[in-house]
């Protein structure tokens, strides 16, 4: 149920990104941004609430629409406001920010569920006043997008590889499988595992696993954005 309860944030994740992921692109960054800010506080109040596992459930599927549309219109964002057109920063930014952020965050989590009153409460309470903020702090960001037609057509799913790019698609797609199916692992299991393989009690302890695993993917993201990416995904794997 552990699994499950983690497994269908992926499914809300992969249905937002392949319908609202390009939405931002007609309507602007900053209505997009801003209602996946609002359904992830939606989410965290759901939790909050839960006293089943089918609001468990809702609560993960939630989460992972938010994020979903979140993802399309920053990582279109970032690549909108890099400094010139031939900029890295954009693509760097999308790639250690996240993990960055899931480092930082399950290490918050850890210390404030093993140290702070109300553990089952006090993290979901600040993620909600967060993500409220950030709400509102979407509508000071400059839009680079200027609304056009064409909203309600780009949500029907599609997906296409251009032919002369699909073998090497195809190359990297089981590499992209099995880094986030060990991601998955760790974030599911990691914290259960330290508690109940290793018999230790400390919240804050499962939560290094987690913080440990992104702070390297942080560390390395900036680092090899000049190698070629043959050899880094070689290195990688």
């Amino acid at each position: 149920m552990l699994t499950a309860i983690f497994a269908v944030y992926a499914l809300g994740l992969l249905v937002t990104l392949l319908t609202v992921g390009g939405l931002s692109d007609y309507i602007g960054r900053r209505p997009v941004l801003a209602a996946a800010l609002i359904v992830e506080a939606a989410s965290m109040v759901v939790f909050l609430t839960a006293d089943r596992v089918g609001l468990l459930l809702v609560a993960r599927i939630l989460q992972g629409m938010g994020m979903g549309a979140a993802m399309g219109a920053i990582s279109a964002g970032l690549v909108d406001l890099q400094p010139s057109p031939t900029s890295r920063l954009g693509s760097v930014l999308n790639s250690a920010a996240p993990a960055a952020g899931l480092a930082l965050g399950a290490l918050g989590s850890g210390v404030l569920v093993q140290y702070a009153p109300a553990p089952t409460m006090l993290v979901l309470v600040l993620l909600i006043a967060v993500f409220l903020l950030l709400t509102a702090a979407v509508f000071f960001l400059p839009e680079p997008v200027t609304p056009r037609p064409g909203a309600w057509a780009s949500l029907r799913p599609q997906a296409a590889v251009p032919p002369q790019r699909r073998r090497a698609f195809l190359a990297i797609t089981p590499c992209l499988v099995a880094t986030w199916a060990i991601t998955g692992f760790y974030h599911s299991l990691g914290p259960s595992l330290a508690a109940g393989i290793l018999h230790i009690g400390s919240h804050l302890v499962g939560a290094l696993a987690l913080t440990t695993f992104y702070s390297a993917g942080t560390v390395a993201s900036p680092l090899s954005r000049n190698l070629a990416p043959k050899r880094v995904m070689a290195a990688g794997a």
